[in-house]
């Protein structure tokens, strides 16, 4: 998501959160990041949308 920008450090340094259950072949796509998975079953009213890389800030 190189045009999101972090409310917290205002980096362009962010990508969505993934949901749902992980896998090698998904990790492996990712780099083996496992900081865009959120989990397998998520709370859609709570769960964050966005992840900042840069400082690990997470907002919807």
């Amino acid at each position: 998501m190189k045009d999101k920008v972090c409310p917290k450090c205002n980096i362009k340094n962010v990508e969505e959160m993934m949901y749902g259950m992980m896998y090698f072949e998904a990790c492996e796509a990712f780099g083996g990041k496992e900081e865009f998975y959120g989990g397998c079953s998520p709370d859609d009213k709570t769960r964050p949308d966005y992840i900042c890389l840069s400082c690990g800030y997470e907002w919807k």
